[in-house]
């Protein structure tokens, strides 16, 4: 009976979190991933007099997509825990019951060989949450994306020569805020004494906003003498006009739904004391919405090596694996191919509680980026001008965060977790705070 109520508590929650899969806060039509493409659309598409030639749809969505491409798939994949269970059990013929099967209660973020135990079941629930402070070398608050907006060619080419006007360009100075929170359930099953199957479904909320400070930029002597052919109109929707040549835009919106849910599969191929050697596979599959940041629209398949063992009161631990990514779906074209690993250690402090320290690595290949650059502006008889600008590009990305936590056991078979997350590299999208994480699981 109470292995059936547990049961029902955490196919409740489940049940929750998928009837409110599709709640979001107002925002843009087209989801979170185009925020940046409406941001700009607003005051560079729509506004009625000449500051309306500059940049294009299709510039916008380039622009856009090299964006989301860049944080869309660290987004899905952040590390949301280990679903093995700190608790595990091997049958002992010769008392014809289940005994534990190591001192310690494992690591958090980093799996053991041990296994739950056959027909044993472990389901908890993690709650993490993260604010991102920069994007590799771009510091997303700090007025590192400074991009510009073009004109566009609006003069018949080949008659009299495209004009002047056209060389004027705006200069966008942007700050973007990105946090999300992430509640995951998981559930472990042990089909036999050394297999268990996972499941892993996080529910995710995505908080994203945009300002930019838009600046017209007279480059050319008929704009410069006349400054009104540019200029922002007061009374636009969203735009704050600081004067004629100064504007600030601003979106934001929130969306939550179930992410990329995950199914791993574990099977220890070798005993040694208090752990062993296994091999996993994990399944990602594509249940988040993309068009929201919630997902990567893309199915990855992860394979990988687990070796754990304890030493009295230390356990040491190592996962190394690699992932195999397929294409992407309509917002996030491609998604990279990545190497991971893990390498921590165990320390049981008393038989209630075990602390534990773990690096995480993984090597994202061929990932997108955006890097910053100068970029020449050819002017008609005045020469060329020199201006920062940002471009999508590709590269192999080095993430690294480090793990402490402490795992409690107040009562029978309950687990309590707390862990704390910190990057300890610069590439890629970064929290440059603590990232607590707090978990409840229970094994029957």
């Amino acid at each position: 009976m109470k292995r059936r109520g547990t049961i029902a508590i955490f196919w409740l929650c489940g049940g929750i979190l998928l009837g409110s899969s599709g709640a979001r806060a107002d925002h843009e039509s087209g989801g979170l991933a185009f925020l940046l493409q409406n941001l700009f659309g607003v005051v560079v598409l729509d506004n009625p007099n000449h500051a309306a030639h500059f940049s294009s749809e299709s510039e916008l969505a380039v622009l856009n997509q090299s964006f989301v491409a860049a944080v869309a798939p660290q987004l899905a994949t952040v590390p949301v825990g280990s679903p093995g269970g700190g608790l595990t059990f091997a049958y002992d013929p010769e008392t014809a019951a289940f005994a534990r099967s190591s001192k310690s209660f494992g690591s958090m973020f980093s799996e053991r060989a041990l296994t739950v135990g056959r027909s044993r079941w472990n389901v908890g629930i993690s709650m993490q949450s993260a604010e991102y402070d920069s994007l590799g070398a771009l510091d997303l608050d700090g007025g590192d994306i400074l991009f510009q907006l073009r004109h566009l060619d609006v003069a018949p080419i080949g008659i009299a020569g495209d004009p002047e006007v056209e060389e004027d360009l705006i200069g966008a100075e942007t700050s973007i805020k990105l946090s999300t929170e992430t509640t995951t359930l998981f559930f472990t099953y042990g089909i036999s004494d050394k297999l268990d199957v996972s499941f892993v479904l996080p529910y995710v909320t995505t908080d994203l906003s945009a300002a930019s400070t838009l600046r017209i930029e007279n480059l050319v002597p008929s704009t410069r003498d006349d400054p009104t052919i540019h200029q922002f109109t007061p009374g636009l929707p969203n735009i704050e006009v600081i004067d004629r040549s100064t504007a600030i835009v601003r979106a934001a919106g929130s969306a939550s739904g179930i992410g990329d849910v995950l199914v791993r599969a574990k099977y220890r191929f070798r005993d040694m004391p208090g752990g062993g050697m296994a091999a996993g596979v994990d399944l990602r599959l594509a249940t988040g919405r993309e068009e929201d940041l919630l997902g990567t629209g893309g199915t990855s398949t992860k394979l990988f090596l687990i070796g754990s063992r304890e030493c009295g009161d230390f356990g040491p631990h190592f996962n190394v694996g690699y992932t195999f990514s397929q294409a992407g779906g309509d917002v996030i074209e491609t998604l990279p191919d990545e190497l991971s690993f893990s390498v921590g250690a165990l320390w049981s402090a008393t038989p209630r509680v075990t602390l534990s320290g773990d690096l995480l690595g993984r090597r994202l290949l061929d990932s997108p980026v955006l890097v910053t650059t100068l970029t020449d502006f050819d002017l008609t008889g005045d020469g060329e001008v020199l201006r920062p600008d940002i471009e999508a590009d590709t590269d192999d990305l080095s993430l690294l965060l480090a793990s402490v936590g402490v795992r409690a056991n107040p009562t029978r078979n309950l687990l309590v977790s707390l862990n704390l997350l910190f990057s300890l590299a610069d590439d890629g999208l970064v929290d440059e705070g603590l990232v607590p994480v707090f978990a409840i699981d229970y094994s029957f």
